[in-house]
């Protein structure tokens, strides 16, 4: 079939599926919800203990209940348990 371009449509082939095998990492969202709780009732606010970054100070109200975590050990040096 021929497109108003004068282009065959079946000559640039789209969507072929395409399978791939690898391996990712995910966030526990019950131990980051429970991370902030924590370091709320620590500290009164959520401060990054690592940079000292405070989304609130620095944002204002947008930034209230925001932290971006660091870790001390990084995730990908961590052993996590295998789920098939």
């Amino acid at each position: 079939m021929t497109n108003e371009n004068g282009d065959d449509d079946e000559s640039y082939p789209e969507g072929a599926d395409k399978f791939k095998l690898h391996k990712s990492r995910e966030r526990n969202c019950n131990v980051v919800a429970l991370a902030k709780v924590r370091r709320l009732e620590f500290t009164g606010k959520l401060k990054c203990e690592a940079c000292g970054f405070d989304f609130e100070k620095s944002y204002g109200d947008r930034g209230v209940g925001f932290i971006e975590a660091h870790h001390r050990v990084p995730i990908a040096s961590n052993e996590a348990p295998t789920h098939v």
